[in-house]
C-alpha cells in the first residue's frame, strides 16, 4: 500500500477524517520506525562517487537520506578497490598516540563525512543504508508492500491513544508490535547483515 492508500485505512480504522494531518505523520513516523527496526539489506544502496578533487583527505556530503554507513573504499572510477575499507572512527579519535594523524579511517561529522587515506584516491565505492523517501504521497517501501497492517496497527494506536481510547491504543499497540517481532524474526531468517 502507499501512503494515500495507508492514510485512509488509518481514517477508516479510526474514524477520524478530523485528523488526516496528525494520521498521516502517524503513518510515516511508523514506517521509519519499522524500518528503524534494524538495518535491513533491502535498505541499503551502494554507489560509486567520484572524488572532486583526488587527495588523501576527502569531505564529502552525506548522501540523501543517509542512515549509516557499511563499507566505505577507496577506489578508481571504475570501482577497483586501491585500498582496503575505511574503519569508521569517532571524530575525536583520529590521532595516534603519538599525535599523528591516522590514515585508512573516516568519520561522520554533522552532514558530512570525511576519509583520512595514506595516499590520494579519485573515487570511493560505499554502501550504506538510507531512511524511505516518504516525500510523495504513492510512495511505497517493502515495509508498506508487505506489512501494511503493521503501519495501520502502528499509526492507529497512536490515534487511539491521542483521542482516549486506551483499550483501542493499546490492542493496536500488540497488534503492531507481533508485526515488529516478525519482521526481526524474518530478517535474522534470512541471514541478518
Amino acid at each position: 500500500m502507499n501512503i494515500e492508500e495507508l492514510v485512509a485505512a488509518v481514517i477508516e480504522e479510526t474514524s477520524r477524517p478530523d485528523l488526516t494531518n496528525l494520521i498521516e505523520r502517524r503513518v510515516k513516523s511508523t514506517i521509519i520506525k519499522m524500518h528503524n527496526a534494524d538495518f535491513f539489506p533491502k535498505d541499503r544502496v551502494e554507489e560509486i562517487i567520484k572524488v572532486i578533487e583526488p587527495n588523501s583527505t576527502v569531505k564529502m556530503n552525506l548522501p540523501p537520506r543517509w542512515r549509516k554507513f557499511h563499507t566505505v573504499r577507496p577506489t578508481t572510477l571504475l570501482g577497483i578497490p586501491v585500498d582496503k575499507a575505511f574503519i569508521l572512527r569517532d571524530p575525536g579519535d583520529i590521532f595516534t598516540p603519538s599525535g599523528l594523524q591516522e590514515t585508512g579511517i573516516y568519520y561522520v561529522a554533522g552532514a558530512a563525512f570525511v576519509m583520512l587515506a595514506a595516499k590520494g584516491f579519485e573515487a570511493i565505492y560505499s554502501m550504506y543504508y538510507v531512511y524511505p523517501d516518504l516525500s510523495n504521497e504513492l510512495a511505497t517501501t517493502w515495509i508498506t508492500d508487505t506489512y501494511d497492517q503493521g503501519v495501520i496497527d502502528g499509526a492507529a494506536s497512536h490515534i487511539y491513544a491521542k483521542v482516549g481510547y486506551r483499550e483501542l491504543a493499546r490492542e493496536h499497540t500488540q497488534l503492531f508490535n507481533i508485526v515488529m517481532s516478525e519482521i526481526i524474526q524474518n530478517h535474522l531468517i534470512e541471514g541478518g547483515l
